[in-house]
């Protein structure tokens, strides 16, 4: 596998997706740039490529300038990782006030399960499920 694209797939592990992956790692590369030559290089359309930054935008992972036509940088990676392990981190304490909630609350999560039965009629929008 070359750089590039071992590049991309450690980016898509790291929570985006190809065509947000891609576009970064071009951004990175080639400089700052307005959608529609993004779009001519990355051979796609500008409504995709807009999506796509959209996207890397809500991750931290590209800027919008306040010119006009919007011209859209890479973030630097280590910042750009940094908002991902901060996000990270915020999950597993989430993950462990659950816990302690679910171990307070003592929830007993049943082993047993009740299985339904669907019984149709000839018209079929009345169909009604009981236990079996």
């Amino acid at each position: 596998m070359d750089n590039e694209a071992d590049f991309i797939t450690r980016l898509i592990g790291f929570g985006l997706n190809e065509k947000e992956a891609i576009a970064y790692l071009h951004l990175l590369k080639y400089g700052p740039k307005t959608p529609s030559p993004l779009a001519k290089s990355l051979k796609t359309y500008r409504e995709d490529v807009h999506r796509t930054l959209t996207g890397l935008i809500e991750k931290g992972m590209v800027r919008p300038s306040l010119d006009s036509p919007t011209v859209y940088a890479a973030v630097d990676l280590d910042t750009a990782l940094k908002k991902q392990e901060s996000e990270l981190r915020e999950m597993e304490e989430r993950k462990r006030e659950l816990q302690e909630l679910s171990q307070q609350q003592r929830f007993r999560p049943s082993d047993e399960v009740s299985t339904f039965k669907i019984i149709g009629a000839s018209n079929k929008s009345s169909l009604s499920c009981y236990p079996q």
